[in-house]
């Protein structure tokens, strides 16, 4: 029978197809395990999420267009389009996500932590370095989804 391949982080040794300690959902790299005790555990997990160069670039027009809506209803006294930021924003990001990444997004477990993480992966975009994040995280010679 073949043997079975996991990934091994300290002590505990966790499948990359099931959940990892105390029922956390592991990235669908099976890299990293969700861990919600602080963002910078989390953020790894979260990179894992958005590692196809689409699903990040879909999550950067979702997160712009939801900032240029917020934006417009300070500016222009027009409340009714605070309602459509996140509607505009989550549409391009769960697009990314069922369309194109494969997974389900981190929303559904970690509404927070997700959203400080969209905005980190903004400003990395923005600043040109989320690739270089992305490569420090998941190496190019680890299998990559």
């Amino acid at each position: 029978m073949p043997e079975k391949s996991t990934q091994s982080f300290g002590k505990e040794t966790l499948d990359p197809g099931i959940s990892g300690q105390a029922g956390e959902s592991l990235s669908h790299t099976g890299r990293y395990p969700m861990d919600r005790e602080s963002f910078e555990k989390f953020w790894p997990f979260y990179v894992g999420e958005h590692l196809n160069p689409l699903n990040r670039r879909l999550h950067f027009v979702g997160s712009a267009l939801a900032l240029l809506l917020i934006l417009s209803a300070v500016v222009g006294r027009e409340p009714m389009l605070l309602l459509a930021a996140p509607i505009a924003g989550y549409f391009f990001a769960w697009l990314g996500h069922f369309a194109v990444e494969g997974n389900r997004p981190a929303t559904f477990k970690a509404p927070w932590l997700s959203l400080r993480g969209d905005g980190r992966m903004f400003r990395l975009m923005l600043m040109g370095q989320m690739q270089a994040e992305v490569e420090r995280l998941f190496p190019r010679d680890e299998k990559r989804a």
